[in-house]
This record gives C-alpha cells, sequence and structure tokens, in this order.
C-alpha cells in the first residue's frame, strides 16, 4: 500500500520545525503525499506540511483535574520512576490530555480518518495513534519519524 497522506501527532508542546530540523533533512524520506502535522503548538510551517493545532485541557476533566491540582502534582511526580508510573495512570498524564484534545477535535478526527500513515513523533502522542488504530480508523500508525521514513520507503 502506498502512502498518500500522513498524519504525524505531536504530543508535547515542542515546535514541530525543531522536531522535523532533529530528524534529519528529509524526515520522510522523498514521500510526495499530503503531510499534516497535529499539534498543540503555534508556529509557522517551514517545511511545507499543513499544521493543524488543537488546545489541549479543554474537556471537563481536564478542568477539573488542574482545579484539584492534579497537574501540577503530575509535573512534580514524573521526576522519579515511581511517580512517572502512578502519573501514566492518572488524568493528568501528559498522553492522556493529549489523546482527549484529538478525540475531541472534530477536524483532528476527521484529518486522521483520511491518513493512510499515523505517525506518532514523540511519546505523549503514542496513545492518540494507539486508540486510533485499534479503533480501525487508520490502516497503519508508526512511533517515530525514523520509523515512518521506513514504512514509506519499504511501501514504494
Amino acid at each position: 500500500m502506498t502512502a498518500e497522506h500522513v498524519v504525524v501527532l505531536i504530543g508535547t508542546a515542542a515546535d514541530p520545525n525543531a522536531l522535523w530540523r532533529a530528524a534529519g533533512a528529509e524526515p520522510l524520506g522523498d514521500f510526495s503525499g499530503t503531510t499534516t502535522v497535529i499539534s498543540s503548538a503555534t508556529t509557522a510551517e517551514e517545511f511545507g506540511f499543513h499544521l493543524h493545532t488543537i488546545a489541549l485541557g479543554t474537556s471537563a476533566l481536564d478542568r477539573v483535574s488542574r482545579s484539584l491540582g492534579l497537574t501540577a502534582l503530575a509535573r512534580r511526580a514524573v521526576r522519579t520512576p515511581l511517580g512517572r508510573l502512578l502519573n501514566s495512570l492518572s488524568p493528568a498524564d501528559e498522553s492522556r490530555v493529549f489523546s482527549r484534545a484529538v478525540m475531541n477535535d472534530p477536524e483532528a478526527r476527521k484529518l486522521i480518518g483520511e491518513a493512510s500513515l499515523l505517525v506518532a513523533a514523540d511519546a505523549p502522542a503514542t496513545r492518540a495513534a494507539w486508540s486510533f488504530l485499534h479503533a480501525g480508523r487508520v490502516p497503519r500508525a508508526v512511533y517515530t519519524l525514523q520509523a515512518a521514513r521506513r514504512y514509506l520507503t519499504e511501501a514504494d
């Protein structure tokens, strides 16, 4: 199967352009199809990809977590291995917050539904990618831009 539309999920507030630069000159190889990046960062698209920005922390659960101080507690908890484990089970976990934001954004869901390849570019994006893959909404999902490049090279 040849990929025509690649959607890249970036779960951290990292600049997508910086992530692209870090992955090398051609992060997706010689892929000539459409590339959409879904991220919470707002930045210029210097690499020619379409950037769809989502709002993090807008669900009712996120607002309650913030008002109860769970997000501040989670930021401190991730400093230790046990804290990271416990945080991964909480609603304040970065991957859960990002996944909820993607699921609650109709345009993001539409873009992902049209994708032939879904890429989780960082760890917080993996939960969203896994959810879409296992719900049968995308035919293929990979973790990291390097894995996407390998898949796209092999698909041609």
